[in-house]
């Protein structure tokens, strides 16, 4: 069962705990560049501790003046974040996985310098993008999420380097391990050979261009052939841990094109993604990535398998999800279920989920606010996320970690609403990530998933 740990004061509103333990790891939610006791946003590299400043100062002002903010929140959440992993008994040294998003995308290589000053040798597998959107506090310019190994524990972390793709998650490792999980940093479409990304199946050997059929016209090919090239990635990642695809226990995909562009992508992961090598999986648009050129980037977690047969091992229970063939809904690893993204899309009709279902209905009764598509959108991604933990012995209240990915920040209070009907007053350490779109249809507001500890 999952075990809450201390609140940091501060950090995070009563209602969401920051942090909580589940099997092997401690999962952070949602971190933000704030004083973490008067909670007003870092502005100045005065608001910093004076060695922080000095370490993180160029002293040249065309340099450190425009990302300032950025780089000044950057620091506040890696320092809350080496206190309260100090508060259970670990170190930065433990963190296994970290995802910044960021406002601005002119900001992101700047975040990236701050945190190769602070974490040097500690860095783990790192996503790192732009995402922005309505509704979400104009003086944050950055918050984060993170995984750590939760101390005591038998586990050490490695940072894993891959010769070949390097520099395609440079200054961040390839991926991290602790025991039998590898977390991968994010990984584009690049051709490790050329350094740029890819815009034809021309670009790729033989064996990749068996995807190219169907064939693809403009910026289709691109789309496609991209998203074999970035997975070709993630596989010799994968490869150099003794583990593959069909280890991976979620994958996550930020993309740069929208919901309606993925129909290329989707054939080729039909093909990739069939059989053994199905597990859950999230795709989102954000407003950027660190490539410029970059259509798309995946990171994924494996779970590589035990040779001795142990309790460490890779299982699906769930069916293929109705939405793509190629997912499912949840998979557990050990003692985790992960789930896929689940949305608000009705897969038997076609649509997406515009009002409460009959058995909810009462909870929009008499409402006429604009919260009452988002909380019946919300409601439904719950109530899927608990039958795909149920087929694994788990509930709502295992949960250890949540993600809401949002179009709108103004909606996440309708969202909590409705999270503490399934979670009870409670809710699990939570991220809010601004997103731009999150299925075919565009009424979709939201998109959730989530992390569950069972014994």
């Amino acid at each position: 069962m999952s075990e809450p740990v201390g609140q940091a004061a501060g950090i995070l509103p009563p209602l969401v705990h920051a942090s909580r333990r589940g099997g092997p790891f401690l999962f952070v939610g949602g971190l933000a560049g704030m004083d973490a006791r008067s909670g007003a946003p870092s502005r100045r590299f005065s608001d910093l501790d004076p060695a922080d400043a000095a370490l993180l100062r160029s002293g040249n002002l065309m340099i450190d003046a425009p990302p300032e903010r950025a780089i000044v929140q950057s620091c506040r959440i890696v320092r809350q974040l080496e206190e309260l992993l100090a508060s259970e008994g670990g170190s930065l040294r433990d963190l296994v996985q970290q995802r910044f998003f960021v406002r601005d995308e002119r900001d992101l290589a700047a975040v990236a310098r701050t945190l190769v000053a602070l974490l040097s040798d500690a860095m783990p597998a790192t996503t790192l993008l732009a995402a922005n959107g309505p509704g979400f506090a104009p003086e944050i310019d950055v918050h984060a999420d993170f995984i750590a190994l939760a101390r005591p524990s038998p586990w050490s972390v490695t940072r894993v380097r891959v010769e070949e793709v390097d520099a395609l998650t440079s200054p961040f490792p390839a991926a991290t391990r602790a025991g039998p999980f590898v977390f991968t940093s994010p990984v584009a479409g690049i051709n490790p050979a050329t350094g740029r990304a890819v815009t034809s199946f021309r670009e790729l050997d033989d064996a990749a261009r068996t995807f190219a059929n169907p064939p693809y016209a403009g910026r289709g090919e691109a789309v496609a052939a991209q998203q074999v090239q970035a997975f070709l990635n993630i596989e010799r990642i994968l490869a150099s841990q003794g583990a593959s695809l069909a280890c991976q226990v979620r994958q996550n995909g930020w993309m740069r094109i929208g919901m309606r562009e993925f129909g290329p992508a989707s054939a080729v992961r039909q093909k990739l993604f069939s059989g053994g090598n199905t597990g859950p999986m999230t795709s989102l648009t954000v407003t950027g990535l660190r490539d410029s050129n970059a259509l798309f980037e995946y990171g994924v977690i494996a779970l590589v398998p035990a040779e001795d047969g142990s309790e460490w091992q890779r299982t699906i229970r769930n069916p293929p999800h109705g939405i793509a063939s190629y997912y499912v809904a949840a998979v557990r690893a050990g003692p985790l279920v992960v789930s896929a993204g689940e949305v608000p899309v009705d897969a038997a009709a076609g649509a997406a989920v515009t009002s409460f279902s009959p058995d909810a209905n009462m909870l929009g009764a008499g409402r006429v606010d604009a919260a009452t598509v988002v909380m019946a959108q919300a409601h439904d991604v719950y109530a899927k996320l608990a039958r795909a933990l149920r087929d694994y012995g788990a509930a709502m209240a295992d949960v250890v970690h949540q993600t809401l990915y949002v179009l709108d920040g103004s909606h996440t209070a309708a969202v909590e609403r409705i999270a503490t009907l399934h979670f009870g007053p409670s809710l699990p350490p939570t991220t809010v990530v601004p997103i731009t779109s999150t299925s075919p249809f565009p009424e979709s507001c939201l998109e959730i998933e989530v992390v569950a500890a069972i014994a």
